[in-house]
């Protein structure tokens, strides 16, 4: 909206709301001239909107039901992890006889475990070529010996033949020739491959439990 001083017509713009419906009184900046001006008569009226009613909701039985239900919740949680870090602790020895990488886990989290075969060693690994039948046999021996001062079980033994690049090829479990040694006794052990892969370049004989025994040279030792 633009004013006009009626003493010396300078001209202001104006917003029209700031004259509000019953218009009020200027002065000009220029002269001091003072007048009262009005609205224009196509001013909007505002509009005053009714407030929405408002819903009460009884703020004590909210407060509770909610935290009750996020408590519910966070134990039920807490309870299966709890249940299952407690199986994976009592049964750490079982997770890493059968999944040996395991072992760096618990060793990062501080848990002692229980070395397979800890205290034994085997030593003195000979390998013979014969034949059986006219089929080709690969004949092992070697020592196992316990250099501890207490008696040990001697765990089964897990034969497995190796390529060049010592990728496995074949893989089976043996029992050693005595189950328990004392204090720095030692055992000899004999295992026979029959059939062996010819691109077998080493073999490797470790401690292991019993879960997957297998005769050796058979399809079923192919890993």
């Amino acid at each position: 909206m633009i004013l006009t001083c009626p003493a010396c017509t300078t001209r202001y713009m104006v917003d029209p709301l700031e004259l509000g419906r019953d218009g009020r009184r200027v002065r000009c900046a220029k002269c001091g001239h003072s007048w009262t001006q009005t609205p224009p008569q196509d001013l909007p009226k505002a509009v005053v909107a009714e407030p929405e009613p408002v819903v009460a909701v009884p703020a004590r039985a909210e407060s509770r039901q909610r935290p009750r239900k996020a408590a519910v919740g966070w134990l039920v949680f807490l309870a299966v992890v709890a249940g299952g870090s407690a199986a994976l602790y009592h049964y750490r020895q079982q997770v890493v006889d059968y999944w040996p990488p395991a072992a760096r886990l618990y060793t990062e989290l501080g848990i002692k475990l229980r070395v397979l075969g800890d205290g034994l060693e085997i030593r003195n690994l000979h390998l013979a070529q014969s034949e059986r039948d006219g089929a080709p046999l690969l004949v092992v021996t070697g020592e196992i010996a316990n250099k501890t001062q207490a008696a040990k079980d001697v765990p089964m033994l897990r034969g497995a033949l190796l390529d060049a690049k010592s990728a496995e090829l074949q893989h089976w479990t043996f029992a050693a020739g005595q189950g328990r040694l004392l204090p720095g006794e030692i055992s000899a052990f004999q295992t026979e491959v029959a059939n062996p892969k010819p691109e077998a370049a080493n073999i490797s004989i470790t401690f292991t439990v019993d879960h997957d025994a297998k005769p050796a040279g058979s399809d079923s030792a192919a890993p």
